[in-house]
């Protein structure tokens, strides 16, 4: 087998028991066809194909595969991992090989990573890949099956069976959730991923992919053709192929081994309607999986004959690639895509929990949740990841790790405890144990969202929950008033329940989603957006009133209460919510009032249940026999329970409802069913839970805490009177809570105490904003690393950047003024002031002159000048002041004046330092810590260069210079471009926020502002630094050394310390040096190019890395007195000239 080695054994029957499941489901339904089937019709169907047919078949079903290896490819391709199409083979057959005996998405990912892991394609990539794959497909066969089933059937029965479906309303609320969240909601980093996206060359790229779907699926379908031709020549032409598409359209779903099973009882229906029989029809069912299966193991034997040595080669390999800093499991690429997965992933999760399909079929209830599909892959994925790499994708602690796998162990031995006494059950098996699996692909899903993107992932999914249960809360009060108003039939159904099904279980959703609404409506930035949130807050209020759900009503009493009691988000916020929620529901009934008081009546009706008396009569009769039922049955078995089945074995109908009791509490389904002793098992996490807020060990101020502190007492009180242990959304929301506590705080499951981990000195860093720039890197890379010793907090002066998602990622704490631009705000002051006095800093560390001077302020007025260390931070040298704002100068001169009072002022280049100290700033209190690089982002990669020169269109044995910088006077762009308009031999790649919009140039690139400047970096042979003045410590240069680019700078500030000997530094303003030392630098010789390009690698790694600067940094917050002040370390100097 192409994945057996000892490492990955697919058939560990202890550890892998859920991948079975597939397998019986398969084998059930094939033993079923082939139970009610003729054999020996079955058996003279194979006899009558010719062998033209077989060969036909078999001949497409083997083009098939090779258009599915070019689909691969060019997927391959459009993400920039291009590869071999033959090693693309190999893996596209060895994923067609894996779907043979698990789930065939997560079989193609599996098989397919084996190979694309030595070919550096992280999982992450292959994930998002597939998955992006299987929705062309799905779309692509969802068309063909709709074009199928309406050439095959009436239109009235397709009518009516769509009409048992809330398809189109689904549609809708769906559409308008994307819309609110894609315009109003998004975040940085999904709004740089849209703009990348929605470009004309992936549009062409999604039409290409579809393209070669069709075209893959057109060849299935004409397999079949032939051989359902050979059985009926007088068929359709047309009806075949459409009952064909319907057949491959079920065989494609994830609900069977490579489609066995659900193939063959879709095609006895389809097959049937062209005048086949039953037999007949599952006889070329089975025909065609028997030859695609032939097909695939003829290709995996041919291409994989040698793969089992080669298994033992790579994992050795693979074990030296995880301890080398340079490996593919360590780059920016694999961040990306890892970071891409885990906000995608838990993004659709988010949105679709709230759509279940609930519709009578038959004699038969069928209850579909849209997002248990991606649960499943959540579930699979981690095992996937920790197989293939060795690695821990997701991090839980050993208490919950601990709990999940007891309450595991709890529900498989119940369920056998039930079978045991009173047989298999099917909603025993289906509903609980199997549903329970599905409950553990949510909280991986939560736990990975949080993993990757820290609390602002937390903060995201929250986001999401309340916006979409707004939404669907809007969607469905507009269908109660077209229906109101107009008369139109809209509505699924009577109750007002969303798309839940339920109208107690959609009150338990708003409730959680209130729960986040409340949570956070103190974290929002500009008034907009707190209008914004407060709207949809009141939508959240209005639709559990709508809900009737006296549960739901009373327990949103208790926490609103409780909110405002313990000040609990903001309170402002809150009373505005409930007043405007009270203002619209007086509005709608004074409009019907107005209208006509029949119509109104008839509206309070249709929100409410029908025949409310009598239904609420018979519901509470129900209940409490129930109730009375439950606590005989667990009487008799107190401590282990009757098992899973066990109430429904004992059920009896009572004379009102005439229908089977269902148990309506979790607390007695699980006393009932599991006992004592599974009750302990259930309750112990959040008990240990409570135990740590008691002891102090968890902070009530932490979102995290007060989300799963409400989220759980709303499950308790639901809980005594409804059963909803099994809620999909609660256990999405549990994951990421739980991972949230454990990655941000390290105390919640860890049993860290508060006090140890507040003994760490706060730092606080004061900058002008969080938009890209040189400075604001430096100090994200600085916090990162300061994380472990100091507790880093970072405050933005102006609103939030495109460097604040990452800020917050990384687990750093992190606020914003909201100043406006050249306008102070005083109310941010205050804020500042507030954070001073409550977190108390041992040092305040301004960043560039607004950022001195606000850190100043704010330290002075908060009354802890004496006990904080003030230290300012200088990151340019010459400027010309006469291109910017006078109010710059004037904030200059102010700094200026109050140079004496910080306790030490930092310059990152001697030049800065030399410049200030003439502008009249302090000389003995003026020391230089040169910038630090991140190594680990900035690093020669040479297997990127043909990959990165492919993307931008550059030659491949071109000299290509880069310069990044933003658009600014100093940094002479003008001059550069003049330069290398003259110089024929070189192109020129410019990166920097205002780029693009210079005039194009010929072998010039213009990229604008970049996120992956790391991953462009190793396309080009050499960086130049053009600028004029100001220039402090140049980290475009050092950064472009670093990834072993030979440097061109002028001598603005401190580029020629940071050259050295490694490359050319020239005078500044000097066009004839500029041009000689590009010209120089087109003629030098490939391998003198390369030896430049090392040496200045090296200077970089020795003298400028980033550990250097953090130490000096930690070395300087230590100083306790003046003695100290004279830092032995070489990178701090103080500056004399």
């Amino acid at each position: 087998m192409a994945l057996g080695t000892k490492k990955i054994k697919l058939l560990n029957f202890p550890k892998n028991l859920r991948m079975i499941f597939p397998a019986i489901i398969s084998i059930t339904l094939i033993f079923y066809c082939y139970k009610i089937l003729d054999f020996q019709s079955f058996i003279s169907f194979y006899k009558e194909i010719s062998f033209i047919s077989f060969f036909s078949i078999i001949s497409l079903l083997c083009i098939n595969i090779i258009i599915v290896t070019f689909r691969l490819d060019r997927l391959l391709s459009h993400f920039g991992y291009p590869i071999d199409f033959i090693e693309t083979l190999k893996a596209s057959v060895n994923g067609f090989f894996s779907s043979l005996f698990i789930f065939s998405f997560v079989g193609s990912i599996l098989g397919r990573q084996f190979f694309l892991h030595r070919k550096k394609v992280p999982l992450s990539a292959c994930t998002l890949i597939s998955t992006y794959e299987r929705i062309i497909i799905f779309a692509v066969s969802s068309v063909l099956f709709a074009l199928g089933a309406v050439s095959l059937l009436d239109s009235s029965v397709i009518f009516n069976t769509l009409n048992k479906f809330p398809l189109w309303q689904i549609f809708c609320a769906l559409t308008l959730i994307i819309i609110t969240v894609s315009f109003f909601t998004r975040s940085p980093f999904e709004a740089a991923l849209w703009r990348k996206i929605r470009t004309l060359k992936n549009i062409v790229r999604i039409g290409e992919i579809s393209l070669l779907s069709v075209i893959a699926q057109t060849l299935v379908l004409f397999a079949y053709l032939i051989a359902v031709l050979q059985v009926a020549p007088d068929a359709s032409f047309l009806k075949v192929l459409a009952a064909s598409a319907v057949v491959s359209f079920a065989a494609s779903l994830p609900i069977s081994i490579n489609g066995w099973g659900v193939r063959e009882i879709a095609a006895s229906i389809a097959f049937q309607k062209v005048g086949l029989t039953g037999t007949e029809a599952i006889a070329i069912s089975a025909f065609i999986g028997i030859s695609s299966t032939a097909v695939i193991l003829i290709f995996s034997a041919f291409l994989l004959r040698r793969v089992q040595d080669k298994e033992r080669q790579f994992f050795e390999a693979n074990k030296s690639l995880k301890s080398n800093n340079n490996s593919i499991l360590t780059t920016a690429a694999d961040d990306f895509s890892d970071r891409t997965l885990a906000l995608i992933l838990p993004s659709i999760t988010t949105i679709l929990v709230f759509f279940q399909i609930h519709a009578q079929i038959g004699s038969g209830l069928i209850t579909i949740n849209i997002a248990d599909a991606f649960a499943i892959l959540g579930l699979f994925l981690i095992p996937i990841i920790y197989l293939l790499s060795n690695s821990k994708f997701l991090t839980l602690s050993g208490n919950v790790k601990t709990w999940l796998i007891a309450m595991t162990s709890l529900l498989i031995f119940s369920f056998l405890h039930g079978w045991y006494n009173y047989g298999l059950h099917n909603w025993a098996l289906q509903n609980r144990l199997i549903g329970w699996f599905v409950l553990l692909g949510y909280f991986c899903i939560g736990a990975l969202l949080v993993e990757k993107w820290g609390t602002h992932g937390l903060r995201r999914m929250a986001e999401l929950i309340v916006v979409s249960a707004a939404i669907i809360t809007t969607f469905n009060l507009a269908l109660v008033f077209i229906e109101w108003v107009l008369g139109i039939p809209v509505l699924f159904e009577s109750n007002f329940e969303g798309f839940s099904a339920n109208r107690n279980t959609f009150a338990f959703q708003l409730t959680l989603a209130l729960v986040c609404a409340f949570t956070y409506s103190d974290r929002r930035g500009n008034d907009w957006a707190a209008v914004f949130w407060t709207i949809l807050t009141a939508v959240l209020l209005y639709g559990v009133w709508q809900t009737q759900s006296k549960t739901g009503i009373l327990v949103n009493f208790v926490l609103i209460a409780t909110c405002l009691f313990f000040n609990i988000g903001s309170r402002k916020r809150i009373i505005h919510a409930i007043a405007l929620a009270i203002a619209a529901y007086m509005s709608i009934r004074m409009i019907g009032l107005l209208l006509s008081p029949t119509a109104e009546l008839a509206y309070q009706s249709r929100a409410l249940a029908p025949n409310l008396e009598t239904s609420s009569a018979a519901t509470y009769i129900e209940r409490l026999e129930s109730f009375n039922l439950a606590i005989k049955i667990w009487s008799d078995n107190i401590i282990w329970g009757t098992g899973l089945g066990g109430f429904l074995n004992h059920v009896q109908s009572t004379d009102i409802s005439k229908t089977p009791l269902v148990l309506h509490s979790t607390v007695l389904w699980i006393l009932v069913e599991f006992g004592l002793f599974g009750l302990l098992v259930t309750a112990s996490l959040p008990i240990y839970g409570i135990f740590l807020i008691v002891r102090r060990k968890v902070s009530l101020r932490a979102p995290s805490v007060r989300i799963m502190l409400g989220a759980c007492l709303c499950l308790l009180a639901f809980g005594l009177v409804h059963e909803i242990s099994f809620q999909r959304l609660f256990w999405l929301m549990l994951g990421a809570l739980i991972g949230a506590a454990s990655l941000q705080t390290r105390r919640y499951l860890l049993g860290q105490s508060e006090e140890n981990s507040l003994q760490r000195p706060v730092i606080f860093h004061v900058i002008n904003s969080l938009n890209r720039g040189g400075a604001e890197s430096m100090l994200l890379a600085l916090a990162n690393h300061q994380k472990s010793v100091f507790r880093p907090v970072i405050i933005s002066l102006m609103k939030e950047g495109a460097l604040t998602e990452r800020v917050r990622s990384m687990g750093v704490e992190c606020h914003h003024l909201n100043f406006r631009r050249n306008h102070p705000d005083i109310f941010g002051m205050i804020k500042l002031i507030h954070l001073i006095r409550t977190l108390k800093p041992a040092v305040v560390q301004g960043w560039m002159y607004h950022g001195d001077l606000a850190s100043f302020l704010a330290l002075f007025f908060s009354g802890r000048r004496r006990c904080t260390k003030l230290i300012w931070g200088i990151r340019c040298s010459d400027m010309d002041l006469s291109q910017y704002r006078r109010a710059l100068w004037w904030v200059i001169k102010t700094c200026v004046l109050l140079s004496r009072i910080p306790d030490f002022i930092i310059a990152n280049s001697q030049a800065g330092a030399r410049v200030h100290k003439n502008l009249g700033y302090r000389p003995e209190r003026m020391g230089v810590i040169h910038n630090g690089i991140d190594t680990s982002v900035f690093y020669p990669r040479p297997e990127l260069r043909e990959k990165m020169r492919l993307e931008l269109g550059l030659p491949q044995d071109a000299r290509v210079l880069f310069h990044v910088a933003r658009v600014d006077p100093m940094k002479n762009h003008a001059g550069l471009l003049q330069a290398v308009s003259e110089i024929q031999d070189v192109w020129l790649v410019m990166i920097g926020k205002g780029t693009q919009d210079l005039p194009p140039q010929e072998r010039v690139i213009a990229l604008g502002q970049r996120a992956d400047v790391a991953d462009l970096l190793q396309a080009g042979d050499g960086v130049i630094s053009s600028s004029l003045y100001g220039e402090g410590f140049s980290n475009a240069l050092s950064e472009g050394m670093a990834c072993g680019l030979t440097p061109i700078a002028t001598e603005s500030g401190d580029s020629s310390i940071i050259v050295g000997e490694t490359g050319w530094s020239i005078p500044t303003n000097d066009p004839a040096a500029l041009k000689a030392s590009i010209r120089a630098f087109c003629t030098l010789p490939e391998q003198e190019l390369r030896r430049k390009g090392n040496a200045a690698y090296l200077r970089i790694m020795e003298n400028f890395g980033l550990p250097v600067m953090a130490r000096a940094y930690a070395d300087l917050y230590g100083i306790k007195n003046q003695e100290s002040q004279k830092i032995s370390l070489t990178q701090i100097t103080v500056s004399e000239t």
